[in-house]
This record gives structure tokens, C-alpha cells and sequence, in this order.
């Protein structure tokens, strides 16, 4: 009897091995709910020490 697939297929979060510690901050700041909240409503991530200058 074959096994069941993963829920979540484990190939799709390989990239994040390769990543540097820039790129893996933002991919985890970037899935927060409450940043996406106040990206969306203020236009900035200052609560998050984020500048876009």
C-alpha cells in the first residue's frame, strides 16, 4: 500500500536552504499577518524598523 502525499509538499520549501540571512528575514517578515495588515493600511513597515528611503 503506497504512503499518502504530504499536506505540505516538502520540495516547495527547499529555496529557503539557499537563502541568506537578508532574504530569510524578509520571507519570514513577509507572512506575518500583522505586517501584511499594516503594510496594506500604512503603506510602510516603520513598526518593523523597515525604511524605504
Amino acid at each position: 500500500m503506497a504512503e499518502p502525499a504530504p499536506a505540505t509538499p516538502f520540495a516547495a520549501y527547499l529555496y529557503v536552504l539557499r537563502l541568506d540571512p537578508p532574504d530569510l528575514a524578509w520571507e519570514y517578515l513577509r507572512r506575518r499577518i500583522d505586517y501584511r495588515r499594516q503594510w496594506r493600511d500604512q503603506g510602510a513597515g516603520a513598526r518593523f524598523g523597515l525604511c524605504f528611503c
